[in-house]
């Protein structure tokens, strides 16, 4: 009896394996890499490469946490000159004003408004999936 092409296993088991194999691989690619949520702060130049940020107790401890923030799709270090602590209360809450040193364009005159993010947390995408999987 004549065996027809569709019919042989070894192609068969060669896409198995093949299915099997990036399948393994996506799953250890969801384990390992991450999303990072950030976090959009608004800032006053107050002269050359200083920076005053108006920010909550959370944004506050976002900013002594890290070292880099984005500046118009940039990363650049800054450096946190001076906390002067709490300068208004609203609703409970609490604003500390913060005194950043970063280098940043040219561009940027004396009260200018400058747009900061600044990366809060991250998440590995597997975690992403199983928020997603249990709903709201």
């Amino acid at each position: 009896m004549k065996i027809k092409n569709y019919e042989k296993k070894e192609l068969i088991i060669f896409f198995s394996l093949i299915f099997l194999i990036v399948e393994a691989l996506f799953i250890t690619y969801l384990f390992i890499s991450k999303e990072y949520h950030y976090e959009k702060l608004s800032g006053i130049v107050l002269k050359d490469n200083l920076i005053i940020v108006v920010a909550s107790d959370t944004e506050r401890k976002n900013i002594n946490n890290n070292t880099f923030f984005y500046i118009d799709s940039k990363k650049v270090k800054f450096k946190l000159v001076e906390d002067k602590g709490v300068v208004m209360t609203k609703e409970k809450k609490k604003y500390y004003e913060l005194i950043i040193n970063v280098k940043f364009d040219k561009k940027y005159k004396v009260n200018d408004l400058i747009n900061i993010s600044i990366k809060t947390k991250k998440i590995r995408l597997i975690e992403i999936f199983k928020i997603i999987w249990e709903g709201d």
